[in-house]
């Protein structure tokens, strides 16, 4: 669907029109929600540390940006993110090198009762923060890994930011072995 035809472009279908409608609805609210990520509304935490990445309580797990159209924004989006957070230790990839990388490294790691949890230990070591840029599973391999991979980097307190031309239901659609939902 078209822009104005209900499509469904996002988490603010309701807001107007403008090519921008599913990351900001009103001009106050990114400043304070920046505010709250690296300051937790009181400075940085312990160690400099950020609210972001789980000082002094619970933390963010990822951000999902997703919109049908490409060419709206949102790698640009991730990008100034990225480029703002202040920390050293993360990494900005296009989701097919990820994987890419991920497979070699659960083969180099060889024959380990969970081969993606020593691949998460390596990954959350490098980086607590990962950006992936233009997230699509098409391959069986990574649809059978990533939900576990995700989970055990969460666990690990890495924060992952994806962007995708696809709904979140929609990631690995028409794939094999793909359950129906009722």
């Amino acid at each position: 669907a078209g822009e104005g035809e209900g499509g469904g472009d996002g988490a603010a279908e309701h807001a107007s029109n403008s090519p921008g409608r599913a990351l900001v609805q009103e001009e106050a609210r990114p400043v304070s929600m920046w505010e709250s990520l690296f300051s937790g509304g009181g400075g940085a935490g312990a160690g400099g540390e950020s609210s972001l990445f789980g000082s002094g309580g619970a933390h963010v797990r990822g951000l999902y940006l997703w919109s049908r159209s490409p060419g709206t924004g949102k790698t640009m989006l991730m990008d100034m993110f990225f480029d703002a957070v202040p920390l050293a230790a993360k990494r900005r990839v296009h989701f097919h090198d990820f994987m890419l990388d991920v497979h070699g490294r659960t083969h180099r790691v060889g024959s380990v009762a969970d081969p993606l949890a020593t691949v998460a230990d390596g990954l959350a070591a490098e980086a607590r923060l990962l950006c992936l840029d233009e997230l699509m599973v098409t391959d069986v391999a990574d649809a059978m890994m990533i939900g576990r991979l995700f989970d055990a980097l969460w666990a690990r307190g890495v924060v992952v930011v994806g962007t995708s031309n696809r709904h979140p239901t929609e990631l690995y659609e028409n794939g094999l072995q793909r359950v129906e939902q009722p």
